[in-house]
């Protein structure tokens, strides 16, 4: 059964895609280390993308949920990432490009979704 932020992450890859993001990897995730979301590229930038969801009227930014603690564990298991990856930074394909830390906030309203990206929130 699919929980609030599993069909949460399946309406922003969904939003992605359709807006010409490829997407490299979802829900990779390191025991005691952390967690992301959605890895996607576009334009010669490496998206990290965390997503968090509402499914009522919240009168504040769900981005608000990403504390300073929470965003240095999403950027160090983006680092492994790219470790595991076998991606030198330096010397492969993924040399000429950005690497940005991304915010999806998902609300479901009167059964619409609305999907906000806020870029480069580190």
């Amino acid at each position: 059964m699919l929980n609030k932020g599993n069909i949460s992450e399946k309406v922003v890859l969904s939003f992605l895609k359709k807006r010409g993001y490829q997407i490299l990897e979802k829900n990779f995730k390191l025991p005691k280390i952390g967690e992301i979301d959605i890895i996607a590229l576009k334009n010669k930038k490496i998206h990290c993308i965390e997503v968090k969801s509402s499914w009522s009227f919240e009168k504040y930014f769900l981005w608000f949920k990403m504390t300073p603690s929470k965003i240095k564990k999403v950027l160090k298991t983006f680092e492994l990432w790219i470790k595991t990856r076998g991606i030198d930074l330096s010397r492969n394909l993924y040399n000429d490009y950005d690497i940005e830390l991304d915010f999806a906030e998902v609300k479901k309203i009167k059964n619409k979704f609305k999907i906000k990206i806020i870029h480069n929130i580190n």
